[in-house]
């Protein structure tokens, strides 16, 4: 009777899983320990609290209608765009 060496065709397959389960046990370990770490957060500081004491007044239509409101001038302000070589230190340098 011969015998015939054969590979077994599920040997890598097996090889990964027990890969796998390693790194699946070893990251299972690490986030235990870190999660059991205490934490040392600080409570946050407690901000100082704004009162706003304030009068309701009449809108700006009511009060133009009274004569209250003078209304100044308009003001057209024009711009142009600065060179494009330049950077901002450029521009406030001069």
């Amino acid at each position: 009777m011969n015998t015939f060496r054969s590979d077994d065709r599920f040997k890598n397959v097996t090889a990964l899983k027990r890969l796998a389960a390693l790194i699946g046990i070893t990251t299972g370990i690490a986030a235990g320990v870190l999660l059991a770490l205490p934490s040392r957060a600080q409570q946050p500081e407690r901000l100082p609290t704004v009162v706003i004491n304030g009068k309701s007044t009449q809108t700006l239509a009511a009060m133009r209608a009274a004569g209250d409101v003078q209304t100044l001038p308009t003001v057209v302000i024009t711009a142009r765009r600065g060179d494009r070589g330049l950077d901002g230190e450029q521009v406030a340098a001069r």
